[in-house]
C-alpha cells in the first residue's frame, strides 16, 4: 500500500531544491532587469485599485501606467489582514479578493508591522517556500504513484510557478497545498490531508475541484472528508464576507464552456498576441489528455485531471487567454498531467515484499503492483 512506501526524501528534496533555485534565480533576474525596486515583485499600476497604498508606502516610487496585476491586492490585504472592511476600498472586488486570505496572512506573519520593502520581501519568501514545498509534495506524490523523484522539479519549473512568484499571487501556494493533501491522503494521513486541503481552499477556492474529483473516484470516508471540509470552510468564509461587505460585485471569471478559449483565439492568439498563454493553455491540455490516454481512468489522478480540465474550459478570456492568467490557471492541469503521465498509478514493489500482489486491479486507481516504473 502507498502508506507503507519508504519515500526517498533526499532525492526528492534535491530535485525540489534544484527546481526552486532555477525558477527563483530566473524571477530575481527578471525583477532586477525591470527596475531596482522591491515593488516590482508586486507589480502595482497607477490606475490600479491599490495605488493609494503604494503611494503611501513607497512615496518616491513612480507607478507604471495601467491597472497592474493581482499581487497589489494581496499586498494591501497583508497590510491589515484582520480588518476586511478597512481594506475593501483598496480592492477592485473586495469579497472576491478577500476570499483568498492565506497568502497575505502568511506574508503578514513574516512582516506584521505594515507595508514597504519588508512586506514585499515577505511575499517573496512565502512564494519561494511555497514553490519548494510544492515541489517536495509533487515528488512525494509521484513516488507514491510509482514515479521517480525527479518529478519534484515539474512543479517548480512550471510557468505557473514562475508567474506566481513574479507577481506575488497565490496559485503556486494553492496547488502546493492541494498536492500535499493528495499525498497525505495516499499515506492515510487523513487529518493532515484535510488541513492541507483547507489551506488550499483558502488560497484559491476553485482548487477544491481537485479534492471533489478525487473523492468521486475513491469514495472512502477519508476522501469524502477531504472533499467536504475544504468546501465547507471556503463556503463559510464566503458567507462571512457577504455579511461583512455588502453591495454588488461582478464575478465574470467563469463563462460558458470554451467561450473564453474562442474569445482568446479571436481577439488575441490569432493576431499573434499572448502566445505564451496560448502555448500553455494548449500544451497543458495536451499533456493532461496524453496522461489520461496512457493511464486510463484507473489512475488516482485521472479524475482530478478531468475536473481541472473541465474547470479550465469555463474560464473567460482574461483567465485562460493571456500569458499571466493561463500559466497560473492551467498549472494544476499541467503538473498533475506530468505526474500522471510518468507514473503508473501505484508504487512499484519488489518481489520479496510480503505485501506484494502480483496481478490484478485491487481498487479504484490501483493497478497491478508488478507494473513497470515507466
Amino acid at each position: 500500500m502507498a502508506d507503507r512506501v519508504e519515500l526517498p526524501w533526499r532525492e526528492i528534496a534535491k530535485w525540489a531544491l534544484l527546481g526552486t533555485l532555477v525558477i527563483s534565480a530566473w524571477v530575481l533576474f527578471d525583477v532586477e532587469r525591470s527596475g531596482p525596486t522591491a515593488a516590482n515583485f508586486i507589480q502595482p499600476g497607477e490606475q490600479g485599485p491599490s495605488a493609494a497604498a503604494f503611494h503611501e508606502d513607497f512615496p518616491t516610487l513612480q507607478l507604471p501606467p495601467g491597472l497592474g496585476l493581482d499581487g497589489q491586492q494581496f499586498y494591501v490585504i497583508a497590510r491589515n489582514p484582520f480588518h476586511p472592511t478597512e481594506v475593501a476600498p483598496l480592492l477592485d472586488r473586495p469579497r472576491y479578493r478577500l476570499q483568498r486570505p492565506l497568502l497575505p496572512f502568511l506574508a503578514w506573519m513574516l512582516h506584521p508591522t505594515g507595508g514597504g520593502d519588508g512586506l514585499v520581501w515577505a511575499f517573496v519568501g512565502v512564494g519561494i517556500a511555497a514553490i519548494f514545498l510544492g515541489s517536495v509534495a509533487t515528488g512525494a506524490l509521484a513516488v507514491l504513484l510509482g514515479g521517480r523523484p525527479w518529478l519534484a522539479a515539474a512543479f517548480a519549473v512550471s510557468p505557473g510557478a514562475w508567474f506566481s512568484l513574479r507577481a506575488s499571487v497565490a496559485d503556486a501556494l494553492a496547488l502546493a497545498l492541494a498536492i500535499a493533501a493528495l499525498a497525505f491522503a495516499l499515506r492515510q494521513r487523513g487529518n493532515l490531508a484535510v488541513a492541507s486541503g483547507v489551506g488550499a481552499a483558502l488560497s484559491r477556492e476553485v482548487i477544491v475541484v481537485v479534492f471533489v474529483a478525487y473523492a468521486f473516484a475513491r469514495r472512502t470516508r477519508s476522501t469524502l472528508a477531504l472533499a467536504i471540509v475544504p468546501v465547507v470552510v471556503a463556503a463559510a468564509w464566503w458567507i462571512a464576507l457577504r455579511l461583512m461587505l455588502t453591495g454588488p460585485e461582478h464575478i465574470g471569471e467563469l463563462v460558458g464552456p470554451f467561450s473564453g478559449w474562442v474569445d482568446a483565439w479571436r481577439i488575441e492568439w490569432s493576431h499573434g498576441q499572448q502566445l505564451v498563454g496560448m502555448a500553455v493553455t494548449i500544451g497543458s491540455s495536451v499533456v493532461a489528455i496524453a496522461a489520461l490516454v496512457r493511464r486510463r481512468m484507473m489512475h488516482p489522478l485521472a479524475w482530478p485531471i478531468v475536473g481541472s480540465l473541465a474547470l479550465a474550459t469555463l474560464y473567460n478570456r482574461d483567465v485562460v487567454g493571456n500569458n499571466y492568467g493561463s500559466t497560473r490557471a492551467l498549472m494544476p492541469v499541467l503538473v498533475l498531467g506530468i505526474v500522471a503521465f510518468f507514473s503508473p498509478g501505484q508504487p512499484v514493489r519488489t518481489d520479496d515484499d510480503p505485501e506484494h500482489i502480483p496481478t490484478g486491479i485491487v481498487g479504484p486507481g490501483l493497478g497491478s503492483t508488478g507494473a513497470s516504473n515507466r
